[in-house]
């Protein structure tokens, strides 16, 4: 069994001792365009383009229970979300230079380095935690030095973002067309939730 498919297997069995999931689901899949985070603002971006991004559409009750618990740590402000600014959207994995020069113009004190391999995240996003300049959130108060995070750009699914948050506490998305980058981090959640995450 893949990794998708014990999620997909995790989930439906949450979903089904909770029959209430069922809509719930369905709605933050069939409504994505219309949930904006940031609304009004230049870094305004809709779930459809932060979480389904997808090369291949997945399944949607899977998709729809992931962006919800996105969502519910998103707007209770259990978990940090940033937007980043960067000087231009990115191009396709095979653009590995030009998206690399694109992240030398990343906003402080971020620095970002994007590999664009078929396995693993991505890149990298990853700032010092001394930094004047840097993120201050109840979840990034933690004893480090160095903040690092999964960097996924372009196409991603909800699954490979929950895979993500479970293996690093958080995840940052560069989506197509996008001049930003968004970070969320909950690493102290992550800590919280474990006993009732999905494991595999």
């Amino acid at each position: 069994m893949s990794l998708s498919e014990a999620i997909k297997f995790k989930i439906y069995e949450i979903v089904e001792k909770s029959p209430d999931w069922f809509p719930i689901c369905f709605s933050f899949y069939k409504n994505a365009s219309n949930y904006l985070i940031d609304e009004g603002h230049p870094s305004q971006i809709s779930y459809k383009d932060l979480f389904l991004q997808e090369y291949v559409s997945g399944d949607a009750l899977t998709s729809g229970y992931i962006i919800g618990q996105f969502h519910a740590l998103i707007a209770s402000q259990k978990a940090a979300f940033i937007a980043i600014a960067v000087p231009d959207v990115p191009l396709a994995n095979s653009q590995r230079e030009h998206n690399n020069s694109i992240l030398q113009g990343i906003a402080q004190p971020f620095k970002a380095e994007f590999d664009g391999t078929s396995w693993g995240e991505d890149g990298i996003i990853e700032w010092d935690a001394q930094d004047t300049f840097a993120p201050i959130h109840p979840e990034l108060a933690l004893n480090r030095d160095i903040w690092r995070f999964p960097l996924e750009v372009g196409t991603c699914s909800p699954t490979t973002l929950w895979v993500r948050f479970m293996d690093w506490g958080g995840w940052a998305r560069w989506p197509y067309h996008s001049q930003y980058i968004y970070l969320f981090a909950a690493p102290k959640q992550l800590r919280r939730m474990k006993d009732s995450l999905l494991k595999f």
